[in-house]
Formats: C-alpha cells, sequence, structure tokens
C-alpha cells in the first residue's frame, strides 16, 4: 500500500492509529512526532528494562549457616553469611553478615539448612547419641527475615534414628525431584564406599516420619584432616527468577499497557 504524505498537523490528529502506522510524517510539529515514538518505542524499552531485571535475578544467592562451637545465646550463636553468587562464594567478597536470634539448646548443633521455595529448613541434630523422635528436628521458616529474627518458626521432630557411628553432614533440597536429602558422614576415618551416605526423602512428611527413604554410599574418600560442613544443589534455571522479580515484570507489562491505551486515545480524539 503506498504511504500517506501528511502537511498539516490537523490532518494528522484526524487519522487512525493504524494508518499513523503506514504514514510518512514530512511536516508534523516536533511535539506531534514524540508521539508516534511514544506509541512505538516507549513498551518496547520497558519490555527491555524488565528483560534486564529478569537477567539480573539469574544469579542463585547463597547463604551459610555459621555455628558458635561453644554454647551462646540468640544474637551471637548463628549468623547468615549471604553471598550474590557461587563466584562471591568462592572469592568470599561481597558477603553480607546477619546475626540470628535463634538460641540453639546446648544439647543441639546445626545439622544443615535449606531452602525449599517455600520455607528455610534448619535442620538440628543432639549432640549426643538418641533415638528416634528426638534425635533429628526440622525448625521451619517462612523465609529469612523469620530466620534472622527467630520468628514465625515451626518445629517438627523427626522419626530418624541416626547410627551412634555416623552424624549429620549437610541438608539439601532437590528441585528437580522435590525430594529432600541429608548426607550423613561416618564420625571415624573410613575409606570410599562407607564413608559418606546420601539418605533421599520424597517429601518433607517423609522426612518427618523417615518413610519412603532411599539409602546411597557415595564413592568418596574423604581426608582424615577434615569433615563435610554441609552441601547443596542449584535450582534449575526456571527456578531462578524469583517472586519480586515476576511481579516487577507484570508491573512493567501493566504499565506499558496503560500508556499504550493513553496514546491510543489521544491520537484518535
Amino acid at each position: 500500500m503506498a504511504s500517506k504524505n501528511i502537511s498539516h498537523s490537523s490532518n494528522f490528529i484526524a487519522l487512525s492509529v493504524e494508518q499513523i502506522t503506514e504514514a510518512r510524517v514530512t511536516c508534523c510539529k516536533p511535539s506531534i512526532y514524540l508521539k508516534v515514538c511514544h506509541r512505538f518505542l516507549l513498551p518496547s524499552l520497558l519490555f527491555a528494562l524488565g528483560t534486564l531485571l529478569s537477567a539480573s535475578a539469574m544469579a542463585t544467592p547463597i547463604h551459610v549457616l555459621f555455628e558458635r562451637d561453644v554454647d551462646g545465646s540468640a544474637g551471637n550463636e548463628l549468623a547468615v553469611v549471604s553471598y550474590p553468587d557461587l563466584p562471591s562464594l568462592i572469592g568470599n567478597t561481597s558477603s553480607f553478615t546477619q546475626f540470628t536470634q535463634v538460641d540453639v539448646s546446648s544439647a543441639f548443633s546445626v545439622g544443615g539448612i535449606t531452602f525449599d521455595g517455600s520455607s528455610y529448613r534448619v535442620l538440628y541434630e543432639r549432640d549426643v547419641d538418641g533415638s528416634a523422635g528426638n534425635e533429628l528436628a526440622v525448625v521451619s521458616y517462612p523465609d529469612l527475615p523469620s530466620l534472622i529474627g527467630n520468628t514465625s518458626s515451626f518445629t517438627q521432630f523427626t522419626q530418624v534414628d541416626v547410627s551412634s557411628a555416623f552424624s549429620v553432614g549437610g541438608f539439601d533440597y532437590d528441585f528437580d525431584s522435590g525430594a529432600y536429602r541429608i548426607l550423613f558422614e561416618r564420625d571415624l576415618d573410613g575409606a570410599a564406599g562407607n564413608e559418606l551416605a546420601l539418605v533421599t526423602y520424597p517429601t518433607i512428611a517423609d522426612l518427618i516420619g523417615n518413610t519412603s527413604t532411599f539409602t546411597q554410599f557415595t564413592q568418596v574418600d574423604v581426608s582424615s584432616a577434615f569433615s563435610v560442613g554441609g552441601f547443596y544443589s542449584d535450582p534449575p534455571e526456571n527456578q531462578n527468577v524469583s517472586e519480586p522479580e515476576t511481579l516487577s515484570l507484570l508491573v512493567l507489562g501493566l504499565l506499558a499497557m496503560g500508556l499504550d491505551s493513553r496514546v491510543r486515545r489521544r491520537l484518535t480524539i
């Protein structure tokens, strides 16, 4: 279709939006030209901004939980050190430290911490060998601020009876399968095939009830000079965009639609 030449701004105002897209503006006022740019470029700019926000959310933050060796009190016993990504943890850069208000019982120690997409869960193990129902406890917090402030917590003792020869070495949530995993380490130095055992529970209910477990011994031979401090797995790529970033993309989209509608009305009046 042949393009149209517009000689007067009054004719421009009378045209429909569809005709404007086919027209070549030659003698319009700068303000009218800006309206055309506003109509077509602003939503694209907002989309680009949303893309940048989602890209910034791709990094997976890592939180390391430190426990005082000697029993302490709320405010000086558990510290959460946060890193924006794995390279920051490796290089110990850009860290942010917060002491929690958690007062750990002198009879227990932290066995691990994990985040399952809805709650932070801290696993505590009794220092002296116990039995099912009083040896492992899972304390859940709905978000990180609740963990820091020790608020809105929910405690459940599990039916797991840890062998007297082993201790908890780590606690992890597998985003791919939705399963919870506990890594057990032999207290005395062992060898590959009998030193580290990974026990998998399909759901948190299975962990609490110690049901539907699957145990695998690893071929890892831990040096006698070291012990396991924990383990974690990266969430899959489609889990990296958290809810705040998703909402920001939605708000930007609605804003673009609103501005689009506003410009359309101005051009057709």
